[in-house]
């Protein structure tokens, strides 16, 4: 959707262009409105667009979509209307949006990355509502947090968050990292003032120094690393299917190599080191309200807790999807 609210429908091609010794080449065709988002209406649009073009759809031989039912549907969607007329036509479902929805899923089917997701959204959207809470976050990253993409990212703020392209929310996670202790500082500043944003720069300090908070944004900020090289290689006008699919694969094995206490180790011991700039102490919630049987219940430490019941779900729920949305698929 463009900035006036009208719809717009993206046609880019891909095509092999003999000049130049058979060159795969991908261009963008240009932007067509939608009056309505129906199959029929779409395919329509599309044909309509070919034909304007001088495209003809007997040299059609792919098309490739997201995975909404009226692009991908196999009864009536576009995919199966667009074979109807070219049954050369395969439909491939977009790479980049399946691993988009790898990522929407990961943060999302999880509370407490959920939850994490949410605060740093907040906290986002808090600073770049105004120039002057901006501008308060420009202090230099320091400590062994900091990394060369850290120091690119310390004039720019935390950028907020991408509705549809979840693979660019690692930089809004890295960047709340980078700024995490002029960012409390900040909040704590805020909410000594007498403003309208008092209330709601408390809020937001309480949510940072929440514990959970710490070790999922640590968590989330190192996956979505291993994911970020791979979102942009997709991009690429050059990449071929079965490259998508191996670099998917590697990405998922890289990542099923974090899943033991080597792997949380280095995370834990970054959440702590966060957490001390801010004077937080590291501390887990009660699992349940009320505690049956003490004696038969082993005790976890925190760092224990962390493993087993956070960071060990995330990384099976990562590379599940991984594996079930692209890699399998």
């Amino acid at each position: 959707m463009d900035v006036s609210g009208i719809e717009q429908l993206s046609i880019c091609i891909r095509y092999i262009n003999h000049v130049n010794g058979a060159e795969i080449c991908e261009e963008l065709l240009g932007f067509c409105p939608l009056a309505k988002q129906d199959a029929a209406s779409i395919t329509e649009a599309i044909l309509s667009q070919l034909e304007k073009w001088g495209l003809e759809i007997d040299y059609l031989r792919g098309q490739g979509y997201d995975g909404a039912r009226a692009m991908s549907g196999h009864v009536s969607g576009v995919q199966q209307r667009m074979k109807e007329l070219q049954p050369r036509a395969l439909f491939t479902h977009c790479r980049s949006h399946a691993l988009n929805l790898v990522v929407v899923h990961g943060c999302s089917d999880i509370p407490l990355i959920r939850n994490t997701m949410a605060t740093i959204e907040n906290i986002a959207v808090f600073f770049s509502a105004s120039a002057v809470r901006k501008h308060m976050l420009q202090e230099e990253p320091k400590g062994s947090m900091e990394t060369h993409s850290s120091v690119k990212r310390k004039t720019g703020g935390i950028p907020l968050m991408s509705d549809t392209r979840w693979g660019s929310r690692g930089k809004t996670v890295g960047a709340f990292l980078d700024h995490f202790k002029s960012a409390h500082s900040a909040l704590t500043d805020l909410e000594s003032r007498t403003s309208s944003n008092s209330n709601k720069a408390n809020n937001l300090r309480h949510s940072m120094e929440s514990f959970d908070t710490i070790v999922m944004a640590v968590t989330t900020n190192k996956i979505l690393g291993y994911i970020q090289p791979l979102t942009k290689e997709l991009q690429s006008p050059n990449i071929d299917l079965m490259t998508a699919y191996k670099e998917a694969r590697e990405v998922a094995q890289v990542i099923s190599t974090l899943r033991n206490e080597e792997g949380f180790c280095d995370i834990y011991a970054q959440s702590i080191e966060l957490a001390s700039t801010i004077d937080v102490v590291p501390s887990k919630k009660r699992v349940t309200k009320r505690q049956q049987n003490r004696a038969n219940t082993p005790s976890q430490s925190i760092e224990e807790h962390y493993r087993l019941n956070l960071f060990y779900p995330f990384i099976d729920h990562v590379t599940s999807q991984l594996n079930t949305r692209f890699v399998e698929n």
